[in-house]
């Protein structure tokens, strides 16, 4: 009895064994197809889709998917609000293509909305190099002059700027 206990368990742990190596090499290939973030990102899912782009671009080995994914994962996480990990991809994606006039006026924008206004004049200037007369970017990069000139105003002001009182309340009295 006791050996055809012993045989049966070198049976089943034998084919225990094959099962979890039959489960490994499932999860191992399954990667992600361009395709599954692409629907989330269409579909508002931007959050998600700018993981998964990407999860796609480190494990792609076509250079031109790997580089849209990389694009995509930056609006992706611009989108959804992310501006410092969009401003870090649009780098990455200006690495490879130095000339890529939307990555160059996006990641002007990330810095601008970030608050980095003396590095977004830098990226506006960029830019506007390469699309001279885009007005949008020219208001965008005065907006980032303008808000210099308002930091250095408020930061060598001799007034001391106070809470409005609530309404109906009088001033001077508690």
């Amino acid at each position: 009895m006791n050996h055809k206990n012993s045989r049966m368990r070198t049976r089943y742990s034998s084919i225990f064994g094959i099962f979890l190596f039959a489960i490994a090499a499932l999860v191992s290939s399954c990667k992600v197809k361009f395709e599954e973030p692409k629907k989330l990102f269409d579909q508002g899912y931007y959050r998600q889709s700018a993981v998964l782009f990407e999860e796609f671009s480190k494990s792609t080995k076509d250079k031109k998917l790997k580089e849209e994914a990389i694009f995509l994962a930056a609006e992706a996480y611009r989108l959804s609000d992310e501006y410092d990990k969009a401003a870090r991809l649009y780098d990455k994606v200006l690495k490879k293509d130095p000339k890529n006039t939307k990555a160059l006026l996006m990641r002007a924008n990330m810095l601008k909305k970030m608050e980095l206004y003396r590095e977004a004049l830098d990226a506006y200037d960029m830019y506007l190099a390469e699309v001279p007369g885009d007005t949008m970017a020219e208001y965008r990069k005065q907006g980032c002059e303008l808000a210099l000139m308002w930091t250095l105003i408020a930061l060598n002001t001799k007034w001391k700027i106070s809470r409005w009182p609530t309404p109906n309340q009088t001033i001077g009295r508690p």
